[in-house]
């Protein structure tokens, strides 16, 4: 079974890791980054932490790592 999206098909579910590290000032990635999460979740393994509640030690066990930051007025937030 073969499905597009946006432009990338993906042929099968794979045993392949991705990690969603997110912050989320207003909520707003954290939901973007939840709809990634269920979409990629019917064809690999997902995991999804916000940046402050991540231990770095787990990083290597992931194949991909996705970073999902909010930008305010096309600034980072200052924090």
């Amino acid at each position: 079974m073969s499905e597009s999206v946006k432009g990338i098909v993906i042929k099968e579910a794979s045993t392949s890791k991705i990690l969603i590290v997110y912050h989320s000032g207003s909520g707003s990635t954290k939901t973007i980054c939840e709809v990634l999460k269920t979409r990629l979740s019917k064809y690999y393994i997902i995991d999804m932490y916000n940046l402050f509640h991540i231990d770095n030690n787990i990083l290597n066990n992931y194949d991909l790592i996705v970073f999902g930051f909010p930008t305010y007025h096309c600034q980072h937030q200052n924090q």
